[in-house]
């Protein structure tokens, strides 16, 4: 997760292949598995995969606010991608009350001015 978060890629790709029965990952680590596949199926341009992945990650508790709230932004953005502004304002309402670290901020307002909350 920390490799997403530093956006490296590469890096979280390399981890992850390391992963070869992801079945058998324990709660908490198929929700990181989960939730960083879905971010490089996004940063891959796969969207609906990674609208999947990161909705059972959260679904199954991402228990970090931080990373729940990277994860309901990254659906926010694939939502308006996809010209869905309903999904993305639930994405953005879901975000409310969780403490995210101050580089997140700009990112979520700009998201909010672009779905118009």
């Amino acid at each position: 997760m920390r490799y997403i978060k530093e956006e490296n890629f590469a890096e979280a790709q390399r981890v992850l292949d390391y992963t070869t029965y992801p079945e058998r990952l324990d709660r908490k680590q198929r929700n990181n598995y989960l939730f960083v596949k879905g971010f490089l199926a996004r940063e891959n341009n796969h969207f609906e995969e990674a609208t999947d992945l990161l909705e059972e990650a959260l679904k199954n508790g991402i228990k970090n606010e931080q990373y729940q709230a990277m994860a309901l932004l990254a659906l926010a953005d694939m939502y308006m991608i996809r010209e869905n502004k309903t999904s993305a304002g639930k994405c953005l309402e879901m975000m409310k009350g969780l403490k995210v670290n101050s580089s997140l901020i700009p990112s979520i307002r700009k998201m909010q001015e672009w779905v118009a909350l």
